[in-house]
């Protein structure tokens, strides 16, 4: 009798188990199977091979775990040398492009630029900032006129301009 509920209870352990390793197990290979066809089916700059949920963020000790430190922007110069000037990093669920060179940054910024204006949306500060905020709204003509205004308020000649009446605010804080 004592043999049957031990054979009882180790067929209720499997069961548990398998309902909780299943769905974990399901997740990985769907995520691995997405990873790999969202990675090939764009023409992407090289991509340095990494884990499925996590990416490359244990790439090389990139987070600097461990004893062996080194310095995130040489660790970026060795994978430059392995990959060309530009390459793309997946660091968890975001895609992050490495621009190694200076001549890849100006034809970037120069002839791409419309292309990279609009922030990718962080609901963090969606949650607690405006969303119409100037740094985080959407390239149009309201942000236009942000900038427009930004600009000449914070000018070279308009800071000067404006030197002894900050200096006396100061004071007065003070």
């Amino acid at each position: 009798m004592e043999n049957h509920n031990s054979i009882d209870d180790m067929f209720v352990w499997k069961a548990i188990f398998l309902a909780a390793a299943a769905p974990l197990l399901l997740l990985l290979v769907h995520s691995f199977l997405s990873w790999k066809n969202k990675t090939n089916s764009r023409r992407l700059p090289p991509v340095p091979s990494g884990w499925p949920l996590i990416g490359n963020l244990f790439i090389r000790n990139l987070l600097n775990l461990g004893d062996n430190y080194k310095a995130p922007h040489k660790i970026l110069v060795e994978l430059q040398k392995e990959y060309g000037p530009i390459f793309m990093l997946r660091m968890v669920a975001m895609n992050v492009l490495v621009i190694g060179s200076a001549d890849a940054a100006m034809e970037l910024f120069k002839s791409h630029d419309q292309a990279l204006i609009n922030r990718h949306p962080n609901q963090a500060l969606q949650a607690s900032i405006d969303d119409n905020a100037t740094p985080w709204s959407p390239y149009g003509p309201i942000w236009r006129m942000n900038r427009r205004l930004y600009a000449t308020f914070f000018s070279r000649k308009t800071m000067n301009n404006t030197l002894g009446k900050r200096r006396q605010f100061v004071d007065q804080m003070i």
